[in-house]
């Protein structure tokens, strides 16, 4: 059963938040997202998710503007730091949507974003609180 991601303001209405369909999550808060997509957090409700981001483009850029609150290069510089430190490895990227889709099929641990939901067939998209 798909949840779908109710969001305020027009702009962003249309990111949704997909996790495996064996993920027990249903929900996830906006700061739990954050911390997650930042590499400060691990998981959401106790449940461990690594974050798959997409290489660049107009989804990507309106998904860290409205979730993470950083551009790309913030958000790469801070990767970087985290990656080195050897806190955290960096987050699994991909090309397309249909790339974040196959790989979420593939692994109960991914979390994604994308824009066009009739692609969401076989991942969950998750209520952001």
């Amino acid at each position: 059963m798909l949840s779908f991601c109710l969001l305020q303001g027009k702009a962003h209405a249309d990111i949704f938040i997909i996790v495996s369909e064996d993920c027990p999550l249903e929900s996830i808060t906006a700061s739990e997202l954050k911390k997650i997509f930042t590499g400060r957090g691990k998981s959401a409700s106790g449940i461990r998710l690594n974050p798959i981001l997409l290489s660049d483009g107009k989804t990507h850029q309106e998904f860290l503007a409205h979730y993470v609150k950083r551009t790309s290069a913030q958000l790469k510089q801070s990767w970087k730091k985290i990656v080195f430190t050897g806190k955290a490895s960096a987050p699994k990227k991909a090309n397309t949507e249909k790339d974040v889709i196959s790989a979420i099929k593939n692994s109960n641990k991914l979390i994604g974003y994308i824009k066009n939901k009739e692609l969401a067939q076989g991942v969950k998209i998750l209520k952001v609180l």
